[in-house]
Parts: structure tokens; sequence; C-alpha cells
């Protein structure tokens, strides 16, 4: 045999074990989904708007927000109208990033608001909070909007929550009623929800200093009670509480053009060049 019919001979060997056993494109690719996003505050021509989109893997998700125009401040404590919320499923313990595009800073929560009941914590007299979650009910609203193929079920959570607060000698006792209502695909069970950090509750009890085990345990109630499947649209409406003396705004979260898909899971990575942001100095606790 010359050597010319060899290397023939050997190249088609590797082109049948290719064909055989094909080498992934990229070992890092999952299956999931990717959406459009709208999240909505408030109503009528008041409310502001603000539109993204975003992938799920199973316990991660990434979030892409713009918007809304018309005010300074898109998210609580997050400056720029360009911003991401990434949850990444670490070992089972999911890790919240909340990325400022604008200015290439990374916040993660959980490291700030440990860093912030730290400094709570020399205080001569340490800030309490209790949660009591009472009256919970789930209503079943039958059928709800199918969304982008995927056929949902439409619910109502309501519940009665008592909050007390005591710091500095001071104390608060206040009780909100929460209503919301969605369209859940169970389908998508298996999905995290990209929006829970967004919503009203959540975004209102996140990073509370005084927490203890006991108010997350009653804060765990509502979690425990939501429906099954991932929710394409709900609406969320808290009465009783107030933000700088104005009622709580209702928010709207709407999910489309959702569809199935692989893509790398160096979407739910920081970005190079980000540097991460540092705690803001509180007078007389820094």
């Amino acid at each position: 045999m010359n050597r010319s019919r060899t290397w023939w001979l050997l190249a088609a060997a590797q082109c049948v074990l290719l064909a055989l056993c094909p080498i992934p494109a990229f070992a890092q690719d999952v299956s999931g989904l990717t959406f459009d996003v709208t999240i909505t505050t408030g109503d009528s021509a008041a409310a502001t708007v603000q539109s993204g989109s975003g992938w799920i893997a199973g316990k991660s998700s990434r979030l892409d927000l713009r918007g809304p125009a018309n005010v300074a401040q898109a998210m609580p404590g997050m400056p720029g109208q360009n911003m991401s919320i990434i949850v990444r499923d670490s070992s089972g313990a999911p890790v919240m990033a909340m990325v400022d595009h604008d200015a290439k800073k990374v916040m993660y929560p959980a490291k700030m608001t440990a860093m912030l009941q730290e400094m709570m914590a020399s205080l001569p007299e340490r800030p309490k909070v209790g949660f009591s979650v009472t009256n919970i009910v789930v209503d079943t609203l039958g059928a709800g909007e199918t969304i982008s193929g995927f056929a949902t079920k439409r619910f109502r959570l309501s519940a009665d929550l008592s909050v007390s607060m005591e710091m500095m000698g001071e104390s608060m006792d206040q009780t909100i009623h929460v209503v919301s209502e969605g369209d859940y695909a169970e389908e998508l069970a298996g999905y995290i929800d990209p929006l829970q950090t967004t919503r009203s509750l959540e975004a209102m009890t996140s990073g509370m200093p005084g927490m203890d085990s006991s108010a997350v345990a009653e804060l765990g109630k509502l979690a425990a009670a939501r429906p099954r499947g991932l929710p394409l649209r709900q609406s969320d409406q808290m009465t009783g509480a107030s933000e700088g003396g104005m009622p709580m705004p209702a928010t709207v979260t709407a999910l489309s053009n959702i569809k199935r898909a692989e893509f790398s899971l160096t979407v739910f990575s920081i970005p190079d060049g980000y540097t991460e942001m540092e705690m803001p100095q509180i007078p007389g606790l820094n």
C-alpha cells in the first residue's frame, strides 16, 4: 500500500468516526428558554414601562432591562437605564447579581445585605423586623391566555401581611393586603421565574435589615402557596403599603416571544472588565 492511499484511508476513517461520534459544538451550551419582557408599573398615562429580553436555563436566569426613560432610576439601588439581573444556580444555592452596564459595575445583593447587617449589629439597639402571613387564599380561575403557544391556567393568590418594625426607639406596625393574579404555564414548571426579584413584595422586602429566620419563614409561606408553573403574565397589587407617602403602584409583568433554544452558559457570566460596586457610605454606620 503506497503512502498516498494510506493517508486517504486514514482521512476516510476519521470522517466515519466524526459522523458516528460528533463532537459538541461547545461543551458549555445548554437548553433553555429565550423571551421578551415588559414590566408596567402604575396605571394609565402615569405608568412607567420597562422592556427587555431574557434567558432561562433550569434554575439560572438573566434579565436584561431598558428604561423607563421618564425616571432617573429603573431599579432600587441601581442607577442607569441599561441593566441585567443575573441569577446563577451554584450547587443548589442561587446567587443573584445586578449589573449596571452603563457604569460597568456589578452588585451582589446578598453580599451587600450581609455588610448592612454587620453594620447594623454595631448599633446600640439593633432593628427588629417581624412578619406574619395570614389569610392565604388561592383561587383557580380557569384557563388563562395562551402565550407563545404555551397553555396556561389562571390563579389568584391573596394574603394579609402584618409587618412590625422597631428601630432607634421608634416602632411601626402595618398590615398589607397582597393580591397576585397570573397565568401559569405548568409545562414550564422546571424553569426559575426570572421576574421574581422585580415583583412588588420581593422588591420591598429584599435586603430589609433586621429580618430573622422566623420572618423569612413567614414570607416563605407565600412562596409555598404559589401555583405550580412559570408565570407568563402576572399582576401584583399591595394595599395598605406606601412609598414616600404614596400608595404602592400595581405592577404587571409579561413574557412574550418565548422560545426553546440552546445557548452558551456564558450568558449568565459577568462581562469582562466589570468591577464590584462599593458599599455606599451611611453616616453613623460606616
